[in-house]
């Protein structure tokens, strides 16, 4: 119909009431508009029947129009954000953190919906088919209402960054474009296009290589300054990296400058959690601790010099599994706790471990010197290293699947306190076709020198060293208070820290008492107490030990690169150390 008469009032409301019953409508043409003619009447006066029956015979259907309050009724910005969201799999984890899944070039990808990177998608995706930007308010609020979405309304699920365990096998997140996994079982392992957990990624993430069949474990070592003697500690270390279900032990590299700790503290990282950032300083704060942990999967910090003992004890909480509280977003009087485990490696000159409580967890290696002639520079290192990495890793996977076979298998008599690390490398031991209790001698030997190590610096424990070795029956029992004033008036070294009560010292030697019977001092305390307060009983064991440095006798072979020419001081803290030997069967 020709609706060029449409401002008439009379007009404007036929074409409502045809649009309303869906009729035909027909407004009248004139040849001749000299006489302001408006109806069919006029038609019919002015140009006969036959004209009228034409334009009847050609009546259309109404074309539609939008009056302006329906203009003013299109889609929001935030609407077709919605519209576009509408088929996003949008869910929680236990800690009600908000995430999407959304497919992108053929795969899946997990991401937080606080994440830039989510955010970038949106608008990436809203220019693609609108080509506008979106306001930065909107994509505030419609991020409001998205989150409720998945908090409310979307499933709870377990999220991952780069290690997983579900059902007893183990999901690898390499962390490349493609958003690929590797899946790891007692039978063998395979990359996996389409992932069967979530996992969301990181800013510092980096990817791990496509492992490559057919790798030679040996290789791994021209890489790390890890003499022989350490090094089936150091494998069963990057193994049990990958069991996200049992405590890590911490592995501490310390050597002078000049040992390649950094290098090598950066290599054995690449193999499990490589990041843009792979050596970071030590945290001052617990709350940074926190943050370090909650984004990566290894807790890495390189040339620490000096860990206080609340960082020490933070340290223990991350590698076997404890609750650090923040207040959230450091704004609020609101308390956010997160129950983290995470691996841990440091490096430094000196030792940097001295509780007790995280020793126990703790490998702690001495990294020989490297030889003038023996040095490359770190870009070599790296070229060499890349041209074998995915090969390595490939050989890394290979025997953590026979490891995982033979798991079930191993039987401790005497289970150490980190009892599912000295499992696993026992299995690995049968693996590697090493010496049967090879693995537990050297594990057995690094725990008890580092505790005597770290025994040197506590004055409690070098005064009850100096009373036992000098006592003539080698015991003492008695009352606290007895002990403090014998050990005060005659023991007492030279040194600061000395403990100004009975009660101190009390608590001093209950935190001492694992690492002095390592060396063959024996504490028994009374549960009772008696007239002059609760006793002590103190003595040296005899007989039925070895002493700890004949657990090994050193030798200096060419992958030592001469680490033991020099004295260790620890060999002179007790003249005749003991431990009990643990024996794998």
């Amino acid at each position: 119909m020709n609706t060029s008469n449409n401002d008439n009032i009379g007009v404007k409301n036929a074409i409502v009431a045809a649009q309303a019953v869906n009729a035909k409508l027909v407004i009248p043409q004139f040849k001749n508009l000299s006489t302001k003619p408006t109806d069919f009447n006029d038609l019919m006066c002015l140009e006969g029947a036959d004209e009228v029956r034409r334009q009847l015979a050609n009546a259309k259907e109404v074309e539609p129009t939008i009056p302006n309050d329906e203009k003013a009724k299109k889609p929001s910005q935030a609407t077709l954000i919605m519209d576009l969201t509408k088929d996003l799999e949008f869910f929680h984890d236990k800690q009600n953190v908000t995430y999407a899944t959304i497919e992108n070039n053929g795969h899946k990808e997990t991401w937080r919906l606080s994440s830039q990177d989510f955010q970038n998608w949106l608008s990436h995706h809203f220019w693609k088919i609108h080509q506008k930007a979106i306001s930065k308010n909107v994509l505030q609020d419609t991020l409001g209402i998205l989150h409720g979405k998945a908090s409310f309304d979307g499933n709870c699920h377990e999220v991952y960054t780069r290690i997983a365990t579900v059902d007893g096998v183990i999901y690898i997140n390499l962390a490349n474009e493609n958003w690929e996994v590797i899946q790891v079982t007692k039978d063998s392992w395979e990359v996996l296009k389409d992932s069967p957990v979530k996992f969301t990624r990181v800013i510092n993430m980096q990817p791990l290589p496509v492992p490559l069949n057919r790798g030679n474990i040996d290789n791994l070592w021209q890489y790390l300054n890890i003499p022989k003697k350490y090094r089936k500690l150091v494998l069963a270390f990057i193994l049990e990296c990958f069991r996200p279900n049992t405590p890590f032990p911490i592995l501490v590299l310390y050597g002078t400058q000049g040992s390649a700790k950094s290098t090598t503290q950066e290599i054995i990282r690449m193999f499990i959690d490589p990041s843009t950032c792979n050596l970071r300083t030590a945290p001052k704060k617990s709350e940074d601790l926190l943050v370090a942990a909650a984004n990566n999967w290894i807790v890495s910090f390189n040339n620490v010099s000096h860990l206080s003992s609340v960082q020490q004890d933070d340290l223990c909480s991350v590698a076997t599994g404890g609750a650090l509280s923040t207040r959230e977003l450091y704004t609020t009087h609101q308390e956010a706790s997160v129950n983290i485990k995470r691996p841990v490696i440091i490096n430094g000159i000196g030792d940097l471990v001295t509780a007790q409580d995280l020793i126990d967890r703790c490998i702690i290696l001495e990294l020989p010197e490297i030889k003038p002639k023996d040095r490359k520079t770190e870009e070599q290192i790296m070229l060499d290293f890349s041209k074998e990495y995915a090969a390595i890793f490939g050989a890394l996977l290979d025997i953590l699947v026979k490891t995982l076979q033979e798991l079930p298998n191993v039987k401790l008599l005497n289970k150490p306190r980190m009892a599912d690390f000295a499992l696993l490398g026992t299995a690995l031991e049968k693996v590697m076709n090493w010496e049967q209790g090879s693995f537990m001698d050297d594990y057995t030997y690094n725990r008890t020198e580092s505790m005597a190590g770290a025994l040197e610096h506590s004055s409690v424990a070098v005064a009850l060293t100096h009373l036992i070795e000098d006592d003539y029956c080698h015991s003492f029992s008695g009352s606290y208070n007895a002990l403090y004033t014998r050990l005060s008036g005659k023991y007492k070294p030279d040194m600061a820290g000395w403990v100004k009560s009975a009660k101190g010292l009390a608590n001093q030697i209950k935190r001492q008492k694992p690492a002095l019977r390592a060396i063959g001092i024996e504490i028994t305390l009374d549960n009772q107490r008696h007239k002059d307060g609760f006793h002590v009983h103190i003595k040296r064991i005899e007989n039925n030990v070895h002493q700890v440095h004949q657990v090994h006798q050193p030798t200096i072979d060419e992958d030592c690169q001469g680490e033991l020419t020099g004295e260790h001081a620890k060999d002179n803290f007790l003249s005749t150390p003991q431990v009990h030997h643990e024996t794998p069967h």
